[in-house]
């Protein structure tokens, strides 16, 4: 990984101490003592009754590797630091009380059965109480997929009931010398798990807290087989074995119910308004291996000072081990003003062994449009950095209401310690499948040129129109410095849980539980379309008054639903000022033709039977159920029409003082041998359009010189600058003009 920096000092104290020489190991969330014996070669029994034996030992097991071969499947999505999965077992293996049937794979040299959470350096002694847990780890290290030639493969045989996953040739973080290839083996008819490490070559920055070992889904029960350097005798080499073996009978009883989730999916962050109605719950899963019975689950909403707003309790009658059920409480809630809430809930289960895992507390978010997304309040406590350049955070949020518009985006830099230095905020999209941050839809750098905290707004709208109709967005931000400056964190509750940290790849915020990140976003009700112009023009037969190639053509500030128009309906839908119709005096109409990018509206006129009464100085008042954008946002913008229908006036006159700077929409949009892009330049200025690919890297440059004012169409054939195909994916289309800044996106098919 990427080390990152604190900018205060923070005293840590770790879950788990050494008692004397007794090798009895004090877990300080239970108080309780798991007698965990070293001795040479072997090791445990733990309180359940797993023992290990390694190949050091004359009595212990065989190195003997397993090769990957053409039936093995490759784990994709590796990067430094995350998780991917979950990947499946193909039977079901026991492991301590229950069984597992899947595995989530970490970069760094261990797979839970349970929980995709992220475990990164500095890393804890197994067992540990806090996530992630369920954990087997053959050597959790600083491993770093991105670098080398690394890989990750599985294999299984449900006939067999084997399991076997390999980490092969990976590298520690910032270490070229290091390799490292070991594999776990799961082995259903015995219930055993072994750990062969073919090749452990070079150091780790995170040595000294190098775990191996395993644990159950609590955390509190586990064998350690190495933390750090000790015991000695267990480090780490190359052609080693490790046997953990499970008892043929135990005693071992736990009782416990775990509050896994508060209202969300792992107990994240969610937003709501005013006037929403919210049912609150609670996820509860008997982790112990006694039936749970009559036992109360409470929920209640709190300000942050303390406040109770909504109480309620309910009793589940019986809880089977391994079994999950939800506490619904009632009534729902609506907020009563605008807000940060916490959703508390906790478990009251008679003689639980385990207390780290009894309560779960949410993030409520109240804000109404417009207003402001963020997770972190007025007072952030520390700043963060990291060692290297083009690392950084993201926030993700869910709007409570769509369509939404993204007016700005904010990043909070607490302070820096040799100004100048410079950042990037981004906006992006949900649109991967791992639900991380995705395709970076804007971004602009920012100089920081102050030790003093602040925040630097990216201001979006009106220059660019980001719309969401639904899913999530992220607000992202690039430390563009090794080591500076230092991104906000926010220590107090509640937490979000929705941080994510990059370094050459997403993954969830490994401090989630702990931080908030320093990101926000300004949002509002999205605006509809807006009629900006309509002008009369007087067709090519130059004849005095309306006649048949006269028409009024209706400009839109963007798309729009293209409703259709005929003498049947354009009255109602563009009704106009005075009385006067689009009609002739026999009622007809010669056409209404909208633009292939759903901005305009050209309306033909006709005089059969007497010409129409529409006249320049007339109101035109769009119909705001009729035409709306694409997302349903009613048009509510009336125009007078300017222009004449007078002989011999040119439509370029008529409109010179009526043009603005405005990149339309691409059409065909996606495309895949060429799309026509239209543009406005209001005045003699130097314009220039752009063609940039997802990572922000121009790869062509379609208009770079003085415009006159006009309306223009250029082509794009999807060519870079040197005339090579440019492969499928999504492209933005940037112009510059003037003060004018905007951006369309546009999709590439090949």
């Amino acid at each position: 990984m990427i080390k990152r920096y604190l900018l205060v000092t923070v005293v840590l104290a770790l879950c788990m101490v050494w008692v004397g020489g007794s090798s009895a190991l004090t877990n300080l969330w239970t108080g309780r003592v798991q007698n965990m014996p070293v001795m040479a070669g072997s090791g445990g029994p733990d309180t359940y009754g797993y023992t290990w034996i390694d190949s050091d030992t004359a009595v212990g097991p065989v190195f003997a590797w397993v090769d990957t071969a053409s039936d093995w499947t490759e784990v994709t999505g590796l990067f430094d630091d995350n998780v991917v999965g979950p990947f499946p077992l193909g039977f079901t293996f026991p492991y301590y009380w229950y069984s597992a049937n899947q595995i989530y794979v970490g970069s760094n040299g261990y797979i839970s059965f349970s929980d995709a959470t992220l475990e990164a350096a500095a890393f804890q002694p197994l067992p540990d109480p806090t996530k992630p847990n369920d954990l087997v780890a053959p050597l959790m290290d600083d491993l770093d997929f991105t670098v080398g030639n690394p890989s990750c493969y599985y294999w299984t045989n449900a006939a067999l009931d084997t399991f076997i996953i390999s980490y092969l040739n990976v590298r520690f973080w910032n270490s070229p010398a290091s390799t490292n290839t070991f594999q776990i083996i799961l082995s259903g008819p015995d219930s055993t798990i072994t750990f062969q490490i073919l090749d452990q070559t070079g150091p780790s920055q995170s040595q000294d807290s190098r775990s191996v070992g395993i644990e159950d889904i609590t955390g509190t029960v586990g064998l350690r087989y190495l933390f750090g350097y000790t015991p000695p005798e267990n480090v780490i080499h190359d052609n080693l074995a490790i046997l953990f073996m499970p008892p043929d009978s135990t005693a071992f009883a736990i009782t416990d119910a775990a509050l896994t989730d508060a209202g969300s999916a792992d107990s994240r962050g969610f937003i709501l308004q005013t006037t929403d109605s919210r049912d609150l719950w609670a996820a509860v899963k008997n982790t112990g291996n006694q039936p749970a019975t009559a036992f109360d689950v409470y929920g209640w909403i709190m300000d942050t000072l303390g406040t109770v707003y909504f109480g309620d309790t309910v009793t589940i009658a019986t809880l089977d081990p391994g079994a999950v059920d939800t506490a619904m409480f009632a009534p729902s809630w609506t907020p009563p003003s605008e807000m940060t809430y916490i959703f508390k809930a906790k478990v009251n289960l008679p003689g639980d062994g385990v207390d780290v895992n009894d309560s779960a507390m949410t993030e409520v978010l109240v804000v109404d449009y417009p207003g402001e997304l963020t997770w972190v309040d007025d007072f952030t406590e520390m700043g963060m950095s990291w060692n290297g350049t083009g690392s950084g955070w993201a926030n993700k949020f869910t709007p409570p209401q769509y369509p939404v518009l993204v007016q700005s985006v904010s990043a909070r830099v607490e302070t820096t310690f040799a100004p100048p230095k410079t950042i990037t905020v981004q906006l992006m999209d949900d649109d991967t499948p791992d639900g991380s941050p995705g395709t970076v839809l804007a971004d602009t750098t920012f100089t920081v040129s102050s030790s003093a905290g602040a925040w630097y707004t990216y201001t979006l709208y009106p220059g660019h129109y980001f719309v969401f109709t639904d899913g999530s967005f992220f607000v992202g931000y690039i430390q563009n410095d090794a080591s500076d400056p230092f991104i906000a964190m926010d220590f107090s509750q509640p937490k979000s849980r929705h941080g994510w940290e990059y370094t050459g790849s997403y993954a969830p915020h490994r401090d989630n539980d702990s931080m908030d990140v320093g990101l926000k976003a300004y949002v509002d009700v999205a605006p509809g379309p807006t009629l900006i112009e309509a002008y009369a023009s007087d067709g090519p037969t130059q004849n005095p008054g309306i006649d048949d190639d006269d028409y009024v053509v209706l400009n839109f500030d963007t798309e729009t639903n293209v409703p259709a128009l005929d003498a049947t309906n354009i009255d109602a839908v563009l009704p106009l000022s005075s009385g006067h119709t689009w009609l002739s005096g026999d009622s007809s109409l010669n056409s209404a033709v909208w633009s292939a990018d759903s901005t305009q509206l050209v309306v033909y006129l006709v005089t059969s039977g007497g010409a129409p009464t529409v006249a320049v100085g007339d109101t035109v008042y769009p119909d705001s159920v009729t035409i709306t954008d694409r997302w349903g946002i009613p048009c509510e913008s009336p125009r007078v029409i300017e222009g004449s229908f007078a002989v011999g006036v040119e439509e370029s006159a008529i409109r010179s003082g009526r043009l603005v700077n405005v990149l339309r929409m691409a059409n065909p949009n996606p495309f895949s041998t060429g799309t026509r892009i239209a543009f406005e330049v209001a005045s003699r200025t130097h314009t220039r359009i752009s063609v940039h690919d997802a990572t922000g890297r121009r790869v062509a440059t379609l208009v770079d010189q003085i415009r006159d004012p006009g309306r223009y169409v250029i082509n794009w054939d999807g060519v870079d600058a040197t005339g090579n195909r440019l492969g499928s994916g999504i492209y933005f289309v940037r112009m510059t003009s003037g003060s004018y800044s905007g951006t369309v996106k546009v999709g590439l098919l090949r």
